[in-house]
């Protein structure tokens, strides 16, 4: 199970590698393998997903929320009821993303 540092490590580490101006212009899938994060995702009861989505947001505060609206972009074809639950424990629907 993937947990928030694990997807902020990886964040960092993209960030050094790539640098902070090609997330910025180009976006987190570019930089980043952000569908071995969904695959890992997907494995988890709904409520568990959408909370460590929350705290990778409030885990880097410049880049988290860039970085969580990607991956529910990225996981738009998941089940419905799944999906909706994860938008709503993480927040994302109330920023009006979905």
């Amino acid at each position: 199970m993937i947990t928030s540092k694990e997807i902020l490590k990886r964040l960092k580490s993209a960030l050094k590698q790539f640098g902070t101006y090609s997330f910025d212009d180009k976006g987190a899938s570019e930089i980043m393998d952000l569908d071995s994060i969904v695959a890992e995702l997907r494995h988890m009861p709904a409520k568990d997903a959408g909370e460590v989505l929350k705290q990778v947001e409030a885990g880097d505060k410049k880049r988290g929320q860039a970085l969580v609206d990607q991956l529910a972009l990225n996981m738009e074809e998941s089940p419905e009821e799944w999906f909706e639950e994860v938008l709503r424990v993480s927040g994302i629907t109330e920023r009006g993303g979905y």
